[in-house]
């Protein structure tokens, strides 16, 4: 059971999915991973899967162009129809995205005097 769920949720199946395919309660899974390294890594990729489902490169490589080309961040966000809480989550899954987000950010506190 142990090896076919990795295998499942290594496919990218939910967690939640592949206890059902398995007919096994999710909370078996969850204390089996416990003294299951596999399963437990699978379990957290899933769950990082989960966290980045509306990740999209594309669009966050979009929004980075617009901030290096000096656009404030909440005008970049309203023409990619993104909020700008969505820039801030994904900067650390997105290297260009960070480094844009950090030179919008000093200019910001250069012009305060922060």
């Amino acid at each position: 059971m142990i090896e076919e769920a990795i295998r499942l949720i290594g496919e990218g199946q939910s967690v939640k999915a592949t206890a059902a395919t398995l007919s096994v309660p999710k909370s078996r899974l969850d204390r089996a991973r416990k003294t299951q390294p596999g399963l437990d890594a699978a379990m957290r990729e899933a769950a990082q899967r989960y966290r980045n489902r509306g990740w999209n490169p594309e669009l966050l490589d979009q929004a980075a162009e617009l901030l290096e080309s000096g656009t404030p961040i909440l005008t970049a966000a309203k023409q990619l129809h993104l909020g700008s809480e969505t820039m801030h989550h994904y900067r650390k899954a997105h290297p260009r995205l960070d480094a844009a987000l950090r030179a919008v950010e000093e200019r910001r506190s250069q012009r305060t005097g922060d």
